[in-house]
């Protein structure tokens, strides 16, 4: 079939329905593009015209500036360098020739002062003096000692024995001293601008913008797309309309490209113009400032450079040497001086100190040499005659001392009478009693109590005797002395003055070690038990009656067996003993109570004792605390009493819990609670917390008892709690 007069009359129909849409597009979009362009351009040139206009008038002013400052500076080095030269060399030559003429200066001077003459005497004085001290450091020690051991050499004539007091027999039990000190020591227990013309005109010959258009990319929308004619066949229309869209698209983009470009150049000189005028308006300031900045920088930097080399070296090579010069005569005499006496003094010293020693050790060795002997030898004897003196004055010496037991199993124990043994050497002849005493101090008073310090001997001495003298004088040591060593000094006091002295230390223990056997827990208001450790320390048993007796506070602890019953617990032997005790405490995790493990034998006399302030756990599965309440039940009427009460365990399976109040003492009759009692409580876990209230009637006023409240587990009881009111 034949389509060639369809397609054509399609062809020439489409394009000009789509010329007609590209003449109405064209010109519009143009202009939008080219004011835009226009303005993005002309606000860049002007942009970078004014920051070069800046930068230039900067890099002027910076090299004129950079050239001053260079010559300045150039000035001023070749000024300094001259100084320094000059000064440096002066030093260097002043030093040079002033060395040697004052170290022949000083050297002849010391050749005429009086070194030798001095250093003579002052050898003679220094070996005289050396001698003496030698003769005070060496032999007059030596002389005490050698008579002090011949003294101490010499046979003893008498040794001997006695005892101040009867010594205590072995078995003996002072069970009443004891309980009377007891009572007498206790207080001594330890308890964080305008730019030119813009256009071609200018200095720079215009911007040099680009205004050409770019090439349009714009798709027709089909506004005017709407083939009109109908043909007979559909080969034939089909061709038409094909034809007719394809002309639609050719005639839009000539007549679109052509009316575009000729609107967008347009729209560009007039935007550009505009958008230069913006910069100018709102950027200019910033801009020119920016290029004076980095211009006058960038210039001053290269110009300071030049002028500096330049002006230095024409300056330093002009003035330099005269600058020198003038330093050089205005130091030279000064670092002469200076040099000339301190080399003068360097060899006086020098050689003034070589005379003196060279006159000095001789004289002082050939009088060590000559006065030592006799100096020694005096020396020698007055030790001697010093420690004879000294034996006359103080005859007697300790030559040990020991505390003893008045109870004796082999401890010292607090409350003891313990005595003293001490040996006593004689070097005189017979002294007489009434001369002689013994003395005893605790030097930490508070760890004893001194029952008798002073004793006259109860015999005399004889002479050159060695006596021991036993049951000496008495002390008590204090509880808080226990597990402790303590120092305790004895003299010898002869004609009122002490002569002689020696320390002792007494470590204290108890016949019995009072301990617990293991940490202690216990329950709130059930029965527990504290297991206590007794060990003997001593050497001998104890008697049939010994018995450890637990006290505390009855607010706190419920102790059912305040006292048990030991018995003989042999030297060495320990062994573990229970107490039955219940916890009162107030809802917390432990409680702190004083205890008191008070050992004793039969007669009374106390051996052990345990006596501190003991924090205690609390192991209760369950908590229970009082939130208010219980004190209103003093009042007539229903009181509400809430408590809560806590699963502490770690066990992982839980039972019912059961809740039974009552309230207890001689008023209980005057109370009763209200609701059901005891009462199921739901299991808690572990963790959980509940909060409970209980009703309770008072019957009449000014009445009070204890709120009890026990909590069963599956019918066990786990925790019992009491309040006062």
């Amino acid at each position: 079939m034949d389509t060639k007069a369809a397609r054509a009359a399609g062809l020439a129909e489409g394009q000009a329905a789509g010329a007609r849409e590209g003449q109405d597009r064209g010109p519009v979009e143009g202009r939008a593009a080219g004011m835009a362009k226009g303005l993005e351009d002309g606000r860049d040139v002007c942009e970078k015209e004014d920051y070069h206009e800046g930068f230039r008038d900067g890099e002027r002013r910076g090299g004129a500036e950079g050239a001053g400052r260079g010559r300045s500076d150039g000035e001023q080095r070749g000024q300094s360098d001259g100084d320094t030269d000059g000064v440096r060399r002066a030093d260097n030559d002043a030093r040079a020739h002033a060395y040697p003429v004052g170290r022949e200066r000083g050297y002849n001077e010391a050749n005429q002062s009086d070194a030798p003459a001095r250093g003579n005497t002052d050898g003679i004085a220094a070996g005289d003096a050396q001698a003496r001290d030698a003769a005070e450091r060496n032999d007059y020690p030596r002389g005490r000692k050698d008579y002090s051991d011949e003294r101490w050499a010499e046979a003893i004539a008498v040794e001997e024995g006695f005892n101040q007091k009867n010594p205590p027999r072995v078995d003996r039990v002072d069970s009443v001293s004891l309980m009377k000190f007891s009572l007498m020591a206790a207080a001594n227990r330890d308890g964080r601008g305008d730019r030119g013309d813009r256009d071609g005109g200018g200095r720079d010959g215009g911007r040099g913008g680009n205004g050409n258009a770019p090439a349009p990319s714009a798709t027709p929308d089909n506004r005017y797309n709407a083939p009109s004619r109908t043909w007979p066949t559909p080969e034939e229309n089909t061709a038409y309309r094909a034809a007719y869209n394809e002309g639609y698209r050719s005639g839009f983009q000539g007549a679109y490209a052509q009316s575009y470009s000729a609107a967008y150049q347009a729209a560009y000189r007039a935007g550009e113009d505009q958008g230069c005028n913006e910069a100018r308006r709102r950027r200019y300031p910033d801009a020119r400032r920016r290029g004076e900045e980095e211009g006058h920088r960038a210039g001053y930097d290269r110009a300071y450079r030049f002028a500096y080399d330049r002006m230095y070296r024409e300056y330093y090579d002009a003035n330099f040497r005269e600058y020198s010069d003038a330093a050089y005569r205005r130091s030279y005499q000064g670092y002469y001086d200076n040099y000339f006496e301190q080399a003068r003094s360097e060899a006086y010293r020098a050689r003034y100190d070589e005379l003196y020693n060279a006159a000095y050790e001789p004289a002082r060795a050939a009088r060590y040499a000559e006065k030592y002997p006799g100096y020694a030898r005096a020396a020698y004897e007055r030790g001697r005659s010093d420690e004879a003196a000294e034996l006359a004055a103080r005859p007697v010496r300790v030559l040990g001392a020991e505390a003893t037991e008045t109870i004796v199993n082999g401890v010292f124990e607090p409350g003891e009478a313990l005595r003293v043994k001490v040996k006593l050497r004689n070097f005189a002849g017979a002294l007489s009693r009434e001369k002689l005493k013994l003395q005893i101090q605790a030097l930490d008073a508070s760890s004893a109590v001194v029952t008798e310090a002073e004793q006259t001997l109860v015999r005399d001495l004889k002479g050159k005797s060695l006596t021991t003298v036993g049951e000496a004088l008495e002390f008590r040591m204090n509880e808080n002395a226990v597990n402790r060593t303590k120092t305790f000094r004895v003299s010898v006091v002869y004609q009122g003055n002490v002569i002689s002295t020696h320390d002792i230390a007494v470590a204290t223990k108890f016949m019995v070690d009072v301990g617990f056997a293991e940490s202690p827990e216990l329950k709130e208001g059930l029965e527990s038990v504290l297991r206590l450790k007794v060990k003997n320390q001593s050497q001998k048993p104890t008697d049939a009656g010994f018995a450890v007796k637990f006290s505390s506070d009855p607010k706190i602890l419920e102790i059912k067996n305040p006292v048990v019953q030991v018995g003989v617990l042999n030297a060495g032997e320990e062994r573990v003993i229970e107490f039955k005790v219940i916890a009162r405490g107030r809802g917390g995790a432990s409680v702190t109570a004083p205890v008191v493990f008070d050992a004793a034998l039969g007669t009374g006399r106390r051996v052990g004792l345990l006596d501190r302030e003991e924090r205690i756990p609390l192991v209760n599965d369950y908590r229970i605390q009082t939130n208010g309440g219980a004190r209103n039940l003093r009042t007539a009427g229903v009181s509400r009493v809430s408590y809560t009460i806590t699963n502490v365990g770690s066990r992982m399976a839980m039972k019912g819990l059961q809740l039974k109040v009552s309230v207890t003492g001689e008023n209980a009759a005057n109370f009763a609670v209200v609701g059901p009692n005891p009462q199921y409580l739901q299991p808690l876990i572990q963790g959980q917390t509940l909060t409970f209230v209980v009703p309770v009637l008072a019957k009449s006023s000014g009445m009070g008892g204890v709120l009890e409240l026990e909590v069963q587990e599956d019918g066990r009881p786990v925790v019992i709690h009491r309040a006062e009111f």
